[in-house]
């Protein structure tokens, strides 16, 4: 094998590929908050994580992660899962979602597709007052997504590689291992690489209707 870098570009694949498996971010507005951050966790059975914080304010006081599962029975077996793993903590609830669990600081919901669960991050948020907001808007909100975009990890020479992301991806996180390392910086994601020896890079990232994506490259 040549020294020179030999890598495997994988192309970001967006999923679930159903239709129903989307929905409109800017949906998820609860009343009098700002959101301030998402995150995507790389682990792929954890959802996509809102953050909300009073409009002005930068301090999140609720978050909220959403799952955006292949069909309504995956959506329950998430629900399922969750609760179970909070076990004696969240009993159930009435009047939110098509079955819901928890009290003021924790929230989990089902509503078709869609497993969310709301949490109190500080201050005196009402969970459950949030979570029935939650659910109102996801009944209402748009479903009918623009096709996704396609986006790859760009060629990793030595030194440092911005890693460019198109508009429609709004939040992403990169995971670099060997003789690689990524880090934030205020433009977006780098990647830097010194020396020889393996490297492996992971991109995870989601769109504006929460379709989570992942791309990968590796090399030596």
């Amino acid at each position: 094998m040549s020294k020179t870098s030999l890598a495997l570009a994988i192309a970001l694949t967006l999923w679930p590929a159903a239709a129903s498996a989307q929905l409109a971010l800017d949906a998820l507005a609860p009343a009098g908050l700002d959101r301030v951050e998402i995150d995507v966790p790389v682990e792929p059975e954890l959802g996509v994580r809102l953050y909300f914080a009073p409009a002005g304010e930068r301090v999140a006081t609720l978050g909220v992660e959403v799952h955006l599962a292949p069909s309504a029975a995956e959506a329950r077996r998430l629900a399922a899962a969750h609760v179970a793993m909070v076990s004696g903590e969240l009993a159930p609830l009435a009047g939110i979602g098509e079955r819901a669990w928890g009290e003021a600081t924790h929230v989990a919901f089902v509503r078709g597709d869609a497993f969310v669960v709301v949490r109190r991050l500080r201050g005196e948020e009402d969970c459950r007052a949030r979570a029935l907001e939650l659910d109102q808007a996801i009944v209402v909100a748009p479903r009918r997504a623009p096709p996704a975009v396609a986006v790859a990890l760009p060629d990793l020479g030595q030194g440092a590689t911005p890693v460019a992301l198109p508009p429609e991806i709004v939040a992403a996180h990169v995971i670099a291992t060997g003789s690689a390392a990524a880090r934030r910086t205020r433009s977006g994601w780098v990647v830097v690489r010194r020396g020889g020896g393996p490297w492996s890079v992971r991109l995870v990232a989601c769109d504006a209707w929460l379709r989570r994506a992942e791309a990968a490259r590796d090399g030596r």
